[in-house]
């Protein structure tokens, strides 16, 4: 967890490879915004596998941002050759739309 900009992050990094056992970590996501207070809460899910399908839906549903794939594992190379790294922050940022509202998308 950090915070940036007066919003709280939830960061979850899974490099798991089973759609079902991502699909929980979603669940659980979701399940931290809402603890937290959902209206100042950004969940976020980073993993080296990309987010697609049936767990792009989710994230998209349960309003959960996302970096993953190629594009996460570039933008770590990046950072790790940086001398002021701060292209995962960045990407995180952009990830999030914002806050997740409550009630507004369903799965």
């Amino acid at each position: 967890m950090f915070t940036l900009k007066n919003r709280l992050f939830v960061i979850s990094c899974k490099n798991d490879f089973v759609d079902d056992n991502l699909l929980r970590h979603a669940d659980r996501l979701r399940a931290l915004a809402a603890e937290y207070g959902e209206t100042s809460v950004s969940p976020v899910l980073v993993s080296t596998r990309a987010v697609e399908g049936a767990l792009e839906k989710r994230c998209r549903a349960y309003e959960i941002g996302h970096v993953s794939g190629p594009g996460l594992l570039s933008i770590l190379l990046e950072d790790s050759a940086s001398e002021s790294p701060r292209k995962l922050l960045d990407a995180i940022w952009a990830a999030c739309s914002g806050p997740p509202m409550p009630g507004t998308n369903t799965v």
